[in-house]
């Protein structure tokens, strides 16, 4: 019950960032993929992908991702 709960606060979560990523400006777009080159290290896909390849590195992507989210969100 508890996993259930967790799970749907984490899609609404999930949901309500992808909805704010996909109405992003061009200018925000922009600053969120140098803002996520820069914690790759890079601007290569190969780059990416191997830094995602790491469950911390995702997790640090995915937080990432998050709080630029929320920073646009909240109009900052």
């Amino acid at each position: 019950m508890a996993g259930a709960v967790v799970g749907y606060a984490t899609v609404n979560d999930y949901d309500s960032m992808i909805k704010v990523l996909r109405e992003l400006s061009d200018a925000d777009k922009k600053r969120l993929v140098a803002r996520i080159q820069e914690l790759v290290g890079s601007s290569s896909i190969e780059a990416l992908t191997t830094f995602i390849a790491s469950q911390v590195n995702r997790e640090l992507f995915a937080a990432a991702v998050r709080e630029f989210a929320a920073q646009v969100k909240s109009g900052g």
